[in-house]
């Protein structure tokens, strides 16, 4: 009951934000359609083309089930204005079955959908993960898996953490540079905007003080797009993040755990008129469709990045 509730109080939000906005009626079509109807139009979306070369390079995504239609045309403006060829990794949230899954798998080559028990299974059977942070990720925040489930079962040297809610409009050239090792940082991530209110990182002051964290502004990071060496994030440096952690409930652990390694490598921060968290300057290569500002997605962007790319 209490989620349908919330659920209510979401669509009223989104239409009162598109009434007062005066959208089209075409928009609110598109809403309507893109909102209730994605999984269905999912089932009749061709597959992806594979390019016979798989670069060496992993995306993850942690998605809803609800989120997969949005999360299809991320992947393919993604993959059409970048022109990489990564193996992508879809982290479950829970709510995504093994008929669903497989039905996604087929729309992208290289794609593996790891569902929420069986990855609950592979990182509960890791010896060397304290007990602790196993039983973190059973906790009420899901965004967690962000953070454990990422670091844990990502493979390749090159890995990106991508949020479900964005949309690539121009070539990503600072990701595909880096993908390409032609850059010399080690680390690249979104950032807030200087003037945002930053969230508190829950973090003991010795850990703090010990990396740096404030003077390098590891509290402006936000985990919308992360790039990073894997072996450059040793186990060691992920399990003393849990361990100087002072809240492992807090909504944001997931961003503040990124941010503590990021901060401990050569990283640097992704433009933000080129990567924006919020507005979208005429620069912008994409967008993130936190869920404020999700109706927009629906209503607009994902139909004009269908036209744009199909």
């Amino acid at each position: 009951m209490k989620k349908l509730f919330k659920t209510i109080k979401l669509e009223f939000f989104y239409w009162r934000r598109m009434l007062k906005r005066r959208f089209p009626l075409r928009y609110m079509f598109n809403y309507i359609k893109n909102r209730y109807f994605g999984l269905y139009m999912l089932k009749k979306l061709e597959s992806w083309p594979d390019s016979g070369h798989h670069d060496d390079f992993e995306i993850h995504v942690l998605t809803p089930k609800s989120g997969l239609w949005m999360l299809a045309w991320n992947l393919r403006s993604f993959l059409h204005h970048s022109k990489l060829s990564p193996a992508i990794i879809i982290h479950s949230d829970g709510s995504i079955d093994a008929i669903t899954a497989k039905m996604f798998e087929s729309k992208f080559p290289n794609l593996r959908v790891i569902l929420r028990k069986d990855a609950d299974q592979t990182i509960d059977a890791m010896p060397m993960i304290p007990d602790n942070i196993k039983k973190y990720r059973y906790g009420k925040n899901i965004l967690i898996l962000l953070f454990t489930d990422v670091y844990l079962l990502s493979k390749s040297e090159t890995v990106m953490l991508l949020d479900f809610d964005f949309m690539f409009y121009a070539p990503p050239s600072e990701i595909v540079d880096f993908v390409k090792k032609r850059l010399t940082y080690d680390t690249l991530a979104t950032r807030f905007g200087k003037s945002d209110k930053k969230e508190s990182l829950y973090l003991k002051e010795e850990y703090l003080k010990k990396y740096n964290l404030i003077e390098k502004n590891a509290d402006q990071l936000i985990s919308g797009v992360i790039l990073f060496k894997k072996s450059l994030f040793p186990l060691d440096k992920f399990i003393e993040y849990f361990e100087n952690t002072l809240d492992p409930e807090n909504f944001f652990i997931e961003q503040a755990g990124w941010a503590a390694l990021t901060c401990q490598t050569n990283f640097q921060w992704l433009d933000e008129k080129r990567y924006p968290v919020k507005g979208r300057p005429p620069e912008a290569v994409c967008k993130h469709f936190t869920g404020p500002h999700r109706f927009e997605l629906y209503a607009y962007d994902l139909d004009s990045v269908r036209k744009n790319i199909s």
